[in-house]
């Protein structure tokens, strides 16, 4: 395997794990019919090698890469088979496997040894210690390349805008592709690692996965016209076009393919390096320039299909032949040694840019899934699971040797496509109910293993026991196909019913403490990017804090006699208004919030609910202090009543109405699906909490039933009835320092003059010393008789109500995210 640059040696994974899927076709609905988007797909990656998943725009390359990785649940319907080792995979699958995606989700403001800490908190088995977690970063680091740029922010732009300059985009990538193989997968997939790199910073990531394979990792990349020196350190390929395979095989057999068996005219010094030939030759669909004349180039539908349905018959005839032979393991490498000297001799300057794949010095490598299973199984063959009623692999007929499994995860349905290779939909004789498929007893899921607890024993009388699993990193995981350990049967005395409960009883307490581990870590990361953002915390407190200032320095000292009782109530639903309005400028982080959630769900990292309660341990604190901060300073610059209940419980309403407008901002932007839409929907909050409100409507009674119904949803509304229960209740003012009408709050120029009137405005135009106003009267006339403990409770509900359908909503978008990759 050629080096491009000499890197610090990769750790192997623990156990080395061969891919194969067998003839995935996806279909999707469409309202002109179903909509075929793979067909007849199969292929195989082995450890040790790099696997090129190659394809012009629409070929399907990202449905199948996203079937593979297990993280499509929307992939519409599914036939197939994929199996690991042989053995048809489950969720399991996903603690041995590692996904890079195309876009990185890393906060800007923390460091690249944050990251990487942050990940193998998250990612790596509960049972290792944080001695052990931090020896595995710190050699994610040196194999990365990354020990110079541990302590450098990973930069990028942050919410709202303000631009943080940290590593390089190539760095970036090695860091991305580190987050995924911290814990050391056996199976890693890459979702074109090469996007948006330079062409030096490109070879670079491309020869640190180079490194990983030589180190025992299965790599399987999409990639998009790679240079000559990056397609040339792939072992193998798989071309497809129009949801079809045209090639899946050995880089140095590509070109004799198109070029010798179906007669395909290559040109290296016109065609340019292979990789670019090949997309060019299966690209169909538009007007291609006249130098790619019939002969070099595939030129309709239909010529496509004839090509891949070749290719689906060749291969074919090599599984008949080999499923038939079953050559040795030392005769299939002096086979392949023949067959890639032949290929070298007759294979144009396109072959001569590839290199031979190259075992490992005294370990030649299998080539086939059962030879793959049997090098790195160290069960013994005495030692082999054996259930009654199920035939060993020797007794296996041709058809059985290939069994078909349900995709667990989706929905399957329809009878495996058999490989014509011509681009139909799959089809299917039986109704979806009746045609799903399950899996083939001769070979056992990953999860069938845990049948000893049903207390099955294999012919030596030995019991098979489940092995604890946790991740590819479990301290009883061995090499691949290890899934079981052997005991003696008398070592277990519990019954099946003390076994169940206690699994049970042991599966719930892991759970507990993953999500504590996991809530940690969140949370570690939320005060990261808080602290470091100066638009999220400093930026927030700033901006209440000279808002307040400025707002209430127009009233400051508000003089303590009646005639200014309809101002301050007027200042104390100002005052909560403010509360409502304000969040709408920290909008975008509330949607950047959004984002790296519904990428981290997709990639299936943590449960929503410590996200969610790190969120909100994170957060509240930091809201609640922003409106303590703008409540006590309007509260004293204002003059408002001088005692201690008063200005708690005023607090309270302030606070809890600052909490439901911020979650009420939240909950729009998780539920609506960009930022425009989340804008729209927390405006007709406000209007409605602004609108249906007693300060506006008095006590007048709302003709409309349904209209007057939204008093019960204005949160402004109650906040508003609190405070003016802790600002006027059982409180009077003096109303003797001024004259007439003013001085007990009301206009003189409104009051009658006529009659009965005159007489008294008269006699209240000198109220004398003495004269005191109780605006208990004052609650009265607005109907205010609730308790200050009621009013706060409704406010309390209201913010539990919205956060459980935040929380509800912040799921939900989980799950579309994943269905929509």
């Amino acid at each position: 395997m050629s080096t491009f640059m000499q890197c610090m040696p990769c750790t192997p994974p623990r156990a080395k794990m061969t891919l194969e899927w067998v003839d995935l076709c996806c279909t999707f609905p469409t309202p002109r019919g179903p909509k075929s988007v793979l067909s007849s797909v199969s292929g195989t990656a082995y450890p040790m090698q790099m696997t090129a998943l190659m394809g012009p725009s629409g070929a399907g390359k990202s449905t199948l890469l996203n079937i593979l990785t297990m993280r499509q649940s929307n992939a519409g319907k599914l036939t197939g088979s994929v199996t690991v080792n042989g053995t048809a995979r489950d969720q399991t699958f996903l603690n041995i496997s590692g996904y890079v995606p195309q876009d990185e989700n890393f906060l800007p403001q923390m460091t690249v040894l944050e990251v990487l800490i942050f990940y193998a908190r998250i990612t790596l088995p509960l049972s290792m210690t944080k001695a052990e977690r931090m020896e595995r970063v710190e050699e994610a680091l040196a194999v990365l390349g990354l020990q110079a740029q541990r302590n450098t922010l990973v930069g990028g732009v942050l919410p709202g805008g303000i631009l943080l300059r940290g590593v390089s985009g190539g760095e970036r990538k090695r860091l991305n592709i580190g987050t995924s193989i911290i814990a050391r997968p056996s199976i890693v997939f890459l979702d074109e690692p090469t996007s948006g790199l330079d062409s030096l910073s490109a070879l670079v990531v491309m020869s640190h996965l180079q490194h990983m394979a030589a180190s025992g990792h299965t790599i399987i990349t999409s990639i998009h016209q790679p240079r000559a020196a990056i397609w040339d350190m792939f072992d193998r390929v798989i071309l497809v076009s129009q949801g079809m395979v045209m090639y899946e095989g050995p880089t140095i057999e590509m070109i004799p393919w198109f070029t010798q068996s179906l007669e395909y005219q290559y040109n290296p010094e016109v065609n340019g390096v292979p990789s670019d030939w090949v997309l060019d030759l299966v690209s169909v669909g538009f007007s291609k320039p006249k130098e790619m004349q019939e002969g070099s180039s595939m030129q309709s539908l239909e010529e496509l299909q004839e090509a891949a349905s070749h290719f689906a018959q060749m291969r074919k005839r090599q599984r008949h032949e080999t499923l038939t032979t079953q050559p040795s393991l030392e005769n299939n490498n002096n086979n392949n040694n023949n067959n890639n000297n032949n290929n070298n001799n007759n294979t144009p300057l396109a072959g001569r840019l590839q290199r031979q794949p190259q075992p490992q010095p005294g370990s030649p490598l299998p080539h086939s899934p059962r030879e793959i299973a049997a090098a790195t199984n160290p069960v013994s063959p005495r030692h082999r699971l054996h259930l009654p009623g199920i035939p060993s692999d020797s007794a296996l007929s041709d058809d059985q040797q290939r069994p078909t499994h349900n995709i667990t995860g989706y929905h399957t349905t329809g009878a495996a496509n058999s490989g014509n290779g011509n681009g139909a939909l799959c089809k299917s004789s039986q109704s979806d109910s009746a045609a799903v498929q399950v899996s083939d007893p001769g070979t056992p899921t990953l999860s069938q293993r845990s049948l000893a607890a049903a207390g099955i024993q294999d012919p030596q009388g030995q019991e098979v026991q489940p092995m604890t699993h946790q991740g590819v990193d479990s301290d009883h995981a061995g090499q691949a196909g290890s899934w079981m350990q052997i005991t003696d049967p008398a070592a277990d005395s519990f019954s099946s019913t003390t076994t169940r409960r206690t699994g049970l009883r042991h599966a719930i307490v892991k759970a507990l403490y993953k999500g504590w581990m996991d809530y940690n870590s969140l949370v570690w990361r939320e005060y990261i990017g808080l602290l470091r953002n100066p638009g999220d915390a400093a930026g927030r407190i700033l901006t209440f804090v000279w808002v307040a200032l400025i707002s209430n320095y127009i009233t400051y000292s508000l003089p303590g006699d009646a005639a200014f009782i309809r101002v301050r109530m007027s200042l104390l639903f100002a005052l909560l208004f403010f509360f409502l309005v304000m969040p709408f400028i920290f909008m975008s982080l509330f949607a950047a919030d959004k984002r790296v959630y519904t990428l981290d769900a997709a990639a299936g990292l943590y449960h929503p609910f410590p996200y969610y309660m790190a969120k909100l341990s994170g957060t509240s604190p930091l809201n609640a202090l922003i409106a303590l901060l703008f409540g006590w300073i309007a509260y004293g610059m204002l003059g408002n009543r001088h005692t201690v209940e008063s200005a708690v419980y005023n607090t309270i309403c302030c606070i809890l109405m600052s909490l439901i407008s911020m979650q009420w901002l939240h909950f729009s932007s998780t539920v609506t699906p960009n930022q425009d839409m989340a804008f729209i929907l927390a405006v007709a909050f406000a209007v409605v909490n602004l609108l249906i409100n007693t300060f506006f409507l008095g006590k007048a009674d709302l003709q409309n039933v349904w209209i007057k119904g939204f008093r019960y949803i204005s949160a402004l509304d109650y906040a508003w009835q609190g405070t003016m229960v802790a600002e006027f209740k059982d409180r009077t003012f003096n109303c003797s320092f001024n004259t007439g009408l003013d001085a007990l709050g009301f206009t003189p120029e409104l009051a009658p003059t006529t009659g009965r009137f005159a007489f008294l405005q008269g006699g209240l135009s000198n109220p004398g010393p003495g004269c005191l106003a109780a605006t208990n009267a004052l609650l009265g006339y607005y109907n205010i008789n609730t308790n200050i403990g009621a009013i706060i409770g409704y406010l309390v509900a209201y913010l539990v109500v919205l956060h459980i359908f935040t929380y509800l909503a912040l799921v939900n978008a989980g799950k579309r995210k994943r269905a929509n990759i």
